[in-house]
């Protein structure tokens, strides 16, 4: 399927499993690869040929130009993306995240993409915008001292966990603002309006749950205090994955926002905070939540309108609601 990309007026590119007997294009792949070595680490070439042997390089093509490409592996029930490499010239055109993408729709039954990154790299800050969550730090093996931060793009599969029957009447998805009122080293006054959601009343009648955008959240906005950042990830480790299909979720999150600018003239895609908003949303609906739980009055303000129920996400809906229990609310799908 073709591709049109953000840069040359809008030119298509495809995406296309590189086959080995397709020679110049291998040459290409070996030579973006050499140059990205310093970031990506070396590799033979006759690594990248046993590659395109075993079929595990896809490419994005332009006129019969490699502008990108992405070296895996299929091992277990996984995928693991050793590289992703685009060339500088074709960068913040949407070629990583179709790679990302393809990789996703072609090997959809399994559980998902893997990878681990140098958390000093210019590249850390790109994951969670391709659909990936933070799930823990190892310790890198080179002489120079490094942290890898291991990273996953969920396919949505049920785990043993996330299929077990819950006794609540209610599971709710935490917005920002409302998990770090419960989960904060320092207390605001206005967490208490949050710390209802805890009251003994609720036991067994609520369940909370958190979604991959508010890790990639916390990783984001608590990077300036580490000791914060490390003790809300911690928090966020107590709570029980559900499997959000990335794919599912962004194709929900450009629903909802080309409806909203439509019938209300808002544009939810100008700022990095509403992107956000709308993505943990969409998260929330496509992992089958009815309620996500919110202090953000501009958010209610925006999706109040119930008829999103209806036309966004035509599937699932979720009620975007006050973090104390209101008699009111606007659904938003």
């Amino acid at each position: 399927m073709a591709t049109r990309n953000g840069g040359d007026g809008g030119r298509l590119f495809q995406v296309q499993v590189l086959a080995s007997s397709e020679g110049r294009l291998l040459d290409q792949v070996i030579a973006l690869g050499n140059n990205a070595s310093q970031t990506l680490g070396f590799l033979p070439a006759s690594v990248f040929r046993q590659a395109a042997h075993d079929q595990r390089l896809l490419v994005a093509l332009q006129d019969e130009r490699v502008i990108g490409y992405t070296f895996f592996g299929l091992p277990r029930q996984e995928v693991r993306l050793a590289h992703l490499c685009v060339d500088p010239a074709f960068r913040r055109q949407g070629v990583a995240r179709r790679l990302v993408q393809e990789l996703s729709e072609r090997y959809h039954d399994r559980i998902g993409i893997i990878l681990k990154c140098r958390e000093d790299y210019a590249a850390h800050k790109m994951w969670p915008r391709l659909g990936f969550q933070r799930v823990k730090e190892v310790r890198g093996r080179a002489k120079t001292p490094s942290t890898l931060v291991v990273w996953f793009r969920d396919h949505g599969h049920p785990t043993l966990v996330s299929v077990a029957e819950t006794n609540a009447l209610l599971r709710v998805a935490l917005d920002l603002n409302v998990f770090v009122d419960l989960h904060g080293a320092q207390s605001r006054p206005e967490a208490q309006e949050s710390k209802a959601l805890t009251a003994d009343w609720l036991s067994g009648q609520l369940e909370l749950r958190i979604m991959p955008e508010l890790l990639r959240e916390i990783d984001l906005l608590s990077r300036s205090n580490p000791t914060e950042r490390k003790r809300q990830l911690l928090a966020a480790g107590s709570y029980q994955p559900l499997p959000v299909d990335a794919s599912t979720a962004e194709k929900k999150a450009q629903q909802l926002t080309d409806y909203v600018r439509e019938h209300q003239g808002i544009d939810l895609s100008s700022t990095a905070a509403d992107r956000s908003d709308i993505q943990h949303l969409a998260e929330a609906a496509t992992a089958g939540l009815h309620y996500f739980v919110t202090r953000d009055e501009g958010l209610i303000s925006s999706l109040s309108s119930t008829s999103l129920a209806a036309n966004a996400g035509r599937s699932s809906c979720v009620a975007c609601v006050r973090s104390r229990p209101q008699p009111r609310s606007g659904n938003v799908g």
